[in-house]
């Protein structure tokens, strides 16, 4: 039965993905009007007109913008042909939002051809249409590659940081954090959508980082991790606040899908936080929105639940009512339920033993759920190979082999706190490989890549347990030296210089000649934070370069 429970626990994120992936799915009814299609950083054609919609109800806006490029099917216009790719565009999102995996393929080539299909097309034309390729390859294909391509794409298209695609990006990349268990990175993500939010002038930004702030908090607050949540009740009145102020930043306009959402997260992080008053209103909140919008996945989702809320408190019958009504609806959906009619059928039987049913009925549901046991166990056994290759792209530099800045910072940042409590010694150094540009012109970028991978070789051995190299970009690196002092640097300096020098670098001589210049600084106990101290090695880092380079700042 454990391995059945699990299986069923990973593949019932239905309505969490929904949330985590929607597309910012619109904005709340407060949105200042003037931003709507104008503006410093303004929404698409189609996108911005739509936006409310999307967020009230999007599969009557799903139909409504078939309907609509049904009737573009041939544009005889450059005006047309363009409103057609925004539409099919639009489609994709919807239907990415609502799951319909097949649909948004076809939609994602309509886009793609008419694209094409341009003789100019606007450079944000093609930065949308990539992400959106993007994410639903990462969603639907879920492999290292994929998912390699979307943390790679941000910079690739050079989004900007406070628009509204940098928004969606923020919140894409929320979702793949929390999928990889990086918890305190996924929050950090939505502290930037927060900002992103509030730059933009759309709520629905903000709503949706504190209603994901809220869900991670619950996480953390469970496994008594992180993030200052431990499972205390402080904890769970925290988590419920934040909820409490997600919906109210929705607001009371049409805005039923993303509240249904938020009530959804609600109801299922305050059940496993042991909340169960509260997680039953949120519950019944999301069920009543689903109902009211007909949204079956909703409504199944809210009805699941709702039961296994009841299976914790001892109230077996209401769950099997609730598994009842739940089934059909599910069966009506067709494709990518097995997993959630496997956490539905497992919870019946949980219910079902307890109430000590008949050995026939007992009899009719474990077949029900043998039934699907091994095609879920199978894709259960890929989601969480999956999760294990996510997490390891989350954390390493693919070309070196080190912590990526992801994993560096978040390193540094844990323990530059600790060294502030226990109020010891801690320096970071910046390391930048001296004229980089002309290996890579001089004898080309696979040598430029053997440097970088000699010097990562070369570092990490001659460092101590709790010290730390990673590449924080191009040929700069962060190293980070909990317990050191700044006036140690210049021995560690020495020693990393002599291990590099004595390197073997594939299409160099020997010796290759290359060298590395380093800024270090040390914390103060006045509790500056950690961005003012990778500064401040950045400064030293410039002046041990414009003092004549391979040297100690």
């Amino acid at each position: 039965m454990g391995g059945v429970l699990l299986a069923a626990g990973l593949l019932w994120p239905a309505p969490a993905r929904a949330q985590a992936l929607a597309p910012a799915s619109a904005a709340a009814a407060t949105a200042p009007a003037d931003l709507r299609l104008s503006g410093p950083k303004p929404w698409p054609p189609v996108l911005g007109e739509t936006l409310e919609a999307s967020l009230d109800d999007p599969e009557l806006l799903l139909t409504q913008t078939r309907k609509r490029l049904a009737e573009l099917k041939a544009p005889t216009s450059p005006a047309q042909a363009e409103e057609a790719f925004w539409l099919a565009l639009n489609a994709a999102r919807l239907e990415i939002l609502l799951e319909a995996d097949t649909e948004a393929d076809a939609s994602l080539r309509r886009a793609r051809q008419l694209f094409a299909a341009k003789p100019r097309p606007s450079s944000q034309m093609q930065a949308w249409l990539e992400f959106m390729e993007l994410r639903h390859r990462a969603i639907t294909e879920g492999s290292t590659e994929a998912l390699q391509a979307l943390l790679m794409g941000r910079s690739h298209l050079r989004v900007e940081a406070q628009s509204v695609l940098g928004c969606e990006w923020d919140e894409t990349e929320t979702w793949l954090l929390r999928e990889m268990g990086s918890l305190d990175e996924a929050w950090r993500a939505t502290e930037a959508l927060e900002r992103c939010g509030t730059a933009t002038g759309w709520p629905h930004f903000r709503a949706q980082a504190l209603s994901d702030r809220a869900h991670l908090a619950g996480q953390a607050g469970t496994m008594g991790e992180a993030a200052g949540v431990g499972g205390s009740p402080v904890a769970g009145e925290r988590v419920a606040q934040l909820f409490e102020e997600a919906y109210g930043v929705v607001g009371p306009g049409p805005a039923r899908f993303q509240r249904s959402l938020i009530a959804y997260s609600a109801g299922t992080t305050l059940t496993d936080m042991g909340r169960s008053a509260e997680a039953a209103r949120q519950l019944l909140r999301a069920l009543a929105a689903s109902r009211a919008l007909g949204d079956r996945a909703g409504i199944a989702a809210a009805l699941t639940a709702r039961a296994a809320l009841d299976v914790c408190e001892g109230r077996h019958a209401d769950a099997l009512l609730a598994l009842a009504e739940a089934e059909p609806v599910l069966r009506q959906i067709g494709s990518g339920t097995a997993g959630r009619l496997m956490s539905l059928y497992t919870r019946r039987l949980q219910s079902l033993v307890a109430q000590k049913a008949t050995a026939r009925t007992l009899w009719v549901a474990l077949v029900a759920t043998a039934a699907l046991v091994a095609g879920v166990a199978a894709v259960g056994w890929r989601q969480w190979s999956r999760r294990r290759e996510m997490a390891e792209l989350a954390l390493r530099d693919t070309l070196t082999g080190l912590a990526n800045r992801r994993a560096i910072e978040a390193y540094a940042r844990a323990l530059f706190e600790q060294a502030q409590r226990l109020k010891l010694p801690f320096t970071v150094a910046l390391i930048d490989l001296d004229h980089f540009k002309q290996v890579n012109d001089q004898h080309g970028h696979t040598t430029g890549d053997a440097v970088l991978r000699a010097f990562a070789s070369a570092v990490p051995a001659l460092l101590r347990a709790p010290d730390r190299l990673g590449r924080w970009g191009g040929e700069e690196f962060l190293l980070v030296l909990p317990g050191t002092a700044q006036h140690e640097l210049p021995g560690v300096f020495l020693r990393l210089r002599l291990a590099f020098a004595a390197a073997t670098l594939p299409g160099l001589p020997v010796p290759h000649g290359c060298s590395f210049s380093m800024g270090g600084a040390e914390a103060g106990v006045d509790g500056t934070g950690i961005e003012a101290l990778v500064e401040a090695a950045d400064r030293r880092l410039y002046e041990a370069k414009a003092a004549g380079r391979d040297r100690l700042g």
